[in-house]
Order: structure tokens, then C-alpha cells, then sequence
């Protein structure tokens, strides 16, 4: 079997994620990867490939491909929504990139065929950008068809699982502490920096966030199946972490506790012992909020601020070294700052990797909104 995995809105990111569990994936387009099989392994277990959209925190849909096809007339496009066995039809397209949009016209016509042939149907238009909302297509239980340009033809495939854009939301702002004037780092985006981090396999293995904040990274931890041990230097952050984590426990009593220290980032040493960390995955300092508001214009204050957290981070992966396992792996966020078409970056953070002891493995990832002023860069380094 084919299926395709398409990509949310940062795909360099997502990239590097579905690339954990399918290293043979396949581009298609720049958000849209092919993938062929049946199943995959995951902690030690054989799922189907549907199911790994509960494991992804970087892909929205996955599809099963079923076709190709030269033209996009209303006659073939029925001819495949009728091997559907259902005798009612919810259906809607979705067409990306170069494919011609489906016109309301060619729904009324296909929907004229399928009733000809006695199925009851109905059809869902795209609200925007020809593409069905993964909610849409959940709610109503849509039959999508997605339909994506392969040479020539048209690859043709049918949705089997989207995004649980429920569980993700409840875990996002359901918890009792959140934050999102202080841009925390989303639940998907600290699953797919811990995906990558963890590998394919995280049981048995010990994951550390020395700047946690609110606990997301530790949540999508131990509901991977990892132990989680965390650190932040402010006693508030730790509680709300343990709260915040208390609350996710309430819901799944099979996940473990996870153990926190008060502590600098630089002195967390003090606190675990030499090589017991797998991983470590974590959001670090950014920098004041003035700088995150664009309050901050002063070039000269600018590039302070950025030797400030350079100093920082050089700090920390100094200091983090003698707690990883022989080829621990460290993903962390790093910021660009772009402010007035200039952009500073913390570069001599990467400089100083290999005489810290690291090798740069991948990055820089981007994950941010397109016009933050602090952006999103997440490195994977590799302890030597």
C-alpha cells in the first residue's frame, strides 16, 4: 500500500520528524511526502501507518493512495467515489499546488452521477485555499478525495486519519496553567522536537527540559512513553509544570510522575548524575518580551541582548554535556531575531558546537509565525 502524509506549516520541521518513523519518504511536493507500506515499528510495536497521525505532531493528514488519473472530469471522479460500499456519500475534494480547482459545477454534476447509481449524496465545499478542513472532513465524515499533481497525471488518494485537533487543543489550553503572551512552545511543536529527539523507540528512555516553563515538552515525553526529569530556575514555573502534569496524569493514570529540580539550566549537574540522559528537548531563554513586542529597536541593544543569550546557550550545552549517554542527542529552540529587515542570529552558539563537544546533526528548522520578531530555529547536536 501508498499513502501520502501531508505536512502542517512548517514543513522542514515536520520533515525531520516523519523522517524518524519513515526514512524513506518519498517528496512529493514541499508539505506532501509518499510513503509505502502497510505498518511501521513504534516503542517495540507494529501499528498501522493511519495510526501514526496520533504519534505526529508535524502532519495533519495521511491518505491512502488509490489511483492516478489524466483528467479530472466529473465521470472519473465518480467512478471512484462509487467503489465506496457506503449507500450515503458525504464527499469533497481537495486539490493542491498545480491542480485545477474543482468547480461547484463538477460537484453538482458528480453528485447527479452517484445518485443516478442510487447512493444518497451530499458534498462539502473547501471554505478556503481548495483544501477541506481536517475538522470538516471529522465532524461530517467526509469521504475526501485529495488530489495531487504526479508528472503528467493526478495522484489520487482518500483520507484515513487527520490530525486529533481535539486531544491537541485540550491539551493546549485545557490544562490549568498556560500562557500564550509569553509564546510558549505548542504541544505539537514540542511532539515533533521530542520525535525527533527520542527516536522511533522512547521506552526506557530519559528525557530532560532544563527551562520547562509550563511542562509541555514533559507531557509529550512521558506520553511517548519516556521518563521525564525537568529543571527551571523560577519556583512558579516548577509549580505550574507539576500542576500542568498533574492534571494530564489525571487523564491517563498509566503515565508515569515526572521528577523536577530547582535549578539554573547551568548548574543542573548539581542535581542528576553523569550520563543518564538520553535527550534532552527544550525551549531555552529568548530574551526579554520587549524584544519578542519589537520594543526593542536599538541595534546596539539589540546585539547585546544577543551576546547575552549566546553566553547563555554555550553555558548550557557546556554544562549539559557531562549529563548525556555517549551520542546523546540535544534538540533545542534557538532564536533569529528579525526586526527591520535585519536579522541576528546566535551563530557563534553553532560555531562553538564542535569545540563544546557536539556535532550539528540538523537544523536550522524554522517554527514560528511568519511576521514573530523572535523565531523559531530548532538544531538537533549530537554529544561526540
Amino acid at each position: 500500500m501508498s499513502y501520502l502524509f501531508f505536512l502542517g506549516r512548517s514543513p522542514e520541521l515536520s520533515q525531520a520528524e516523519l523522517s524518524v518513523f519513515f526514512p524513506e519518504a518519498k517528496q512529493i511536493t514541499e508539505s506532501i511526502y509518499q510513503v509505502e507500506g502497510d505498518s511501521f515499528e513504534y516503542n517495540t510495536r507494529t501499528i498501522p501507518i493511519p495510526a501514526s497521525i496520533k504519534i505526529l505532531g508535524g502532519t495533519v493528514k495521511i491518505a491512502e493512495v488509490f489511483g492516478n488519473a489524466s483528467d479530472l472530469d466529473p465521470a472519473t471522479l465518480a467512478e471512484y467515489l462509487l467503489k465506496d460500499s457506503n449507500n450515503r456519500i458525504t464527499f469533497g475534494f481537495s486539490t493542491y499546488e498545480n491542480v485545477p480547482k474543482i468547480t461547484q459545477g463538477i460537484y453538482g454534476e458528480v453528485k447527479d452521477m452517484l445518485e443516478k447509481e442510487g447512493r444518497k449524496a451530499r458534498f462539502i465545499l473547501p471554505k478556503e485555499h481548495s483544501i477541506l478542513s481536517g475538522v470538516a472532513v471529522a465532524k461530517q465524515d467526509v469521504l475526501e478525495i485529495n488530489i495531487v499533481k504526479n508528472g503528467d497525471a493526478f495522484l489520487l488518494s482518500k483520507t484515513m486519519s487527520v490530525q486529533p485537533f481535539e486531544e491537541w487543543s485540550s491539551r493546549d489550553y485545557d490544562r490549568p496553567f498556560w500562557d500564550s503572551k509569553k509564546g510558549m512552545l505548542p504541544p505539537k511543536a514540542a511532539r515533533m522536537a521530542v520525535n525527533i529527539a527520542l527516536g522511533g523507540n522512547a521506552l526506557a528512555k530519559t528525557l530532560l527540559d532544563p527551562f520547562c516553563g509550563m511542562g509541555t515538552i514533559l507531557s509529550e515525553a512521558i506520553l511517548r512513553g519516556a521518563i521525564a526529569m525537568a529543571g527551571d530556575s523560577a519556583e512558579e514555573a516548577i509549580e505550574k509544570a507539576k500542576k500542568n502534569s498533574m492534571w494530564l496524569r489525571s487523564h491517563d493514570s498509566t503515565l508515569p510522575p515526572i521528577t523536577f529540580f530547582l535549578s539554573d539550566a547551568t548548574h543542573i549537574s548539581d542535581h542528576i548524575r553523569k550520563e543518564t540522559i538520553d535527550a534532552i528537548v527544550t525551549e531555552p531563554f529568548m530574551g526579554s518580551p520587549k524584544l519578542g513586542e519589537g520594543k526593542i529597536t536599538d541595534k546596539k541593544e539589540i546585539k547585546n541582548a544577543v551576546k547575552g543569550l549566546e553566553k547563555l546557550y554555550i553555558g548550557c550545552l557546556r554544562e549539559w554535556h557531562a549529563l548525556l549517554k555517549p551520542h546523546g542527542v540535544v534538540v533545542m529552540a534557538l532564536p533569529d531575531i528579525v526586526l527591520a529587515n535585519t536579522k541576528y542570529s546566535v551563530k557563534n552558539v553553532i560555531d562553538r558546537c564542535e569545540t563544546l563537544g557536539y556535532t550539528t546533526e540538523q537544523g536550522p528548522l524554522p517554527y514560528s509565525r511568519p511576521n514573530a520578531v523572535v523565531r523559531r530555529m530548532f538544531y538537533k547536536f549530537i554529544k561526540r
